[in-house]
């Protein structure tokens, strides 16, 4: 079809030097006129969704997350691992997971930083209560008691599973997290840090756990 002549055009305005442009795609993703096109982009990972715009028939896929890894025996590891899959937010910065943890992120601003952490146990750890309450002690709150729950937990669904979104908010540091129970394990999401910082990242953390996909060898 004729529409296909247009898929190599560059727009001009978007790059210094329209006689060299493969410098400009080092660090700025290209653009799209395919059934693709790019939501966010940057060296650590990319991510296509589908192209409202596009002529022909419509992707097949929703969403495509694609993320570079050194070398082939690295992206080996990863998969024989289960490591989890999962969205990284614009301004987040991913580390490498260590230990019990499943993830590790940072993301840092003028109001503070935050850490983000995965980590996953078998049972329930002491159960619901005790496992907020142990986070409201970290950012100086009172225990709560289950009628408590309401006023700052609500259901959530992560990875095809029923969780709890906890919000925290603390005079200097704050904690949105989730809570999974997981085919006999419970899985903890948390972001802790200063508090405009991870108020100011609410979004990004639903984002992040709504992108959220655990490996599930029950199903």
């Amino acid at each position: 079809p004729y529409k296909t002549l247009f898929n190599p055009i560059l727009k001009a305005d978007r790059h210094d030097d329209c006689n060299d442009v493969s410098l400009d795609f080092e660090e700025t993703p290209p653009d799209s006129g395919r059934a693709l096109k790019f939501d966010t982009w940057s060296t650590d990972q990319s991510i296509l969704v589908a192209n409202e715009n596009f002529w022909g028939d419509a992707s097949a896929t929703a969403k495509i997350v694609m993320v570079p890894f050194a070398d082939q025996d690295t992206e080996k590891a990863a998969i024989a691992a289960g490591e989890v899959d999962f969205i990284t937010p614009e301004g987040w910065k991913k580390l490498a997971a260590s230990g019990i943890r499943k993830a590790n992120l940072k993301v840092t601003a003028d109001t503070g930083s935050a850490e983000i952490t995965i980590l996953t146990f078998p049972g329930d750890v002491g159960g619901r209560l005790a496992n907020i309450n142990r986070w409201r002690g970290q950012v100086g709150l009172d225990a709560a008691t289950d009628e408590d729950l309401p006023a700052f937990t609500t259901a959530y669904d992560i990875s095809g599973h029923r969780g709890l979104y906890v919000r925290l908010e603390g005079e200097t540091q704050s904690i949105l997290g989730a809570l999974l129970p997981f085919h006999g394990s419970t899985w903890f999401v948390k972001m802790l840090g200063d508090t405009p910082t991870v108020l100011a990242n609410e979004a990004s953390m639903k984002l992040f756990l709504d992108s959220i996909q655990i490996e599930d060898h029950a199903h």
